[in-house]
């Protein structure tokens, strides 16, 4: 921020070099606490992980779904009709049928047998029923139910996220080096469920002296990394941390851990978050980012 008693007196001009330095300080500190904002923001949604309200694993055939306590989809009490209908799981697919006057709607459309898109097919059906929805996933062999409720109880009792300060000296140059093929990594989830996920490339960068290596998930969009550091478990989430970068430039990569952010299981039991790779478990303090939650 600009010096009012020195701009007032024409002293600005005269510092040049430190207003260029500040300037870029504050621009910086300001998108942090925009990106910052925005987590907070995605969190207090609808359908975000604090509105969460269930997750349940389904088996082959029939699945009653309501709020009658003996259904096997289980929706809260005075949410939902006893019965809404039921899922039909098979050979992977989940078929909802619902009972007449349920007033389910699927993708805003009112249905009585749909076939639900799963998240693993890339963009998953969202079924409604008053404040509650519900889609399919997919974790290797299981099929569930995740549910939302936007009544959720822990969405109204959010206070906020916990933050390090922004410290620029957490945001460092990285270079990447992409795999002639993607290299296959075996994945663990917190469920115990592992699979092999293609990392693209990985980045090599210094901090505290040491230089450091992350595998990296590549598309479109970027890199993605789940990694740990010597603060997870203490200051940061148990599970570690996802953090997200722009494509390379030059093979240059902009990795700032000030954007270092909890994955979905710090907030609800009814996420299956990945763990991260062993080769992204840093023997580094990083201080940076998010807190764990709290």
């Amino acid at each position: 921020m600009v010096n009012r008693a020195l701009a007032g007196l024409g002293l600005v001009a005269g510092m040049a070099f430190g207003w260029s330095q500040t300037t870029a300080q504050s621009d910086y500190e300001a998108r942090e606490l925009k990106f910052r904002a925005k987590e907070e923001a995605d969190l207090k949604a609808p359908q975000s992980w604090l509105s969460l309200a269930g997750l349940f694993w389904l088996k082959e055939g029939d699945n009653a779904i309501g709020a009658d306590h003996g259904d096997p989809v289980r929706l809260p009490d005075g949410e939902a009709p006893p019965e809404i209908g039921d899922i039909n799981v098979a050979d992977g697919k989940a078929i909802l049928s619902v009972v007449a006057g349920s007033n389910v709607q699927v993708d805003g459309w009112p249905v009585k047998t749909h076939v639900m898109a799963a998240d693993a097919d890339g963009k998953p059906d969202i079924a409604k029923i008053g404040s509650l929805s519900f889609e399919i996933i997919r974790r290797g062999k299981r099929v569930g139910v995740r549910l939302w409720d936007t009544h959720s109880k822990v969405l109204r009792d959010f206070k906020g996220l916990r933050w390090y300060p922004i410290d620029p000296a957490y945001r460092v140059k990285a270079k990447f080096t992409a795999y002639p093929q993607p290299l296959m990594l075996s994945i663990t989830n917190v469920l115990g469920d592992s699979q092999p996920v293609p990392h693209g490339g990985f980045v090599t960068f210094t901090l505290h002296g040491k230089t450091l290596k992350l595998d990296a998930q590549v598309s479109d969009d970027g890199l993605f990394f789940d990694f740990a550091d010597s603060t997870t478990g203490k200051s940061t989430n148990l599970d570690g941390r996802f953090l997200d970068a722009a494509p390379p430039v030059n093979g240059v990569v902009d990795l700032d851990f000030n954007e270092a952010v909890n994955p979905p299981c710090a907030f609800t039991p009814f996420a299956t978050c990945p763990l991260p790779p062993p080769d992204n478990v840093l023997d580094v303090a990083i201080p940076a980012g998010e807190k764990a939650y709290k």
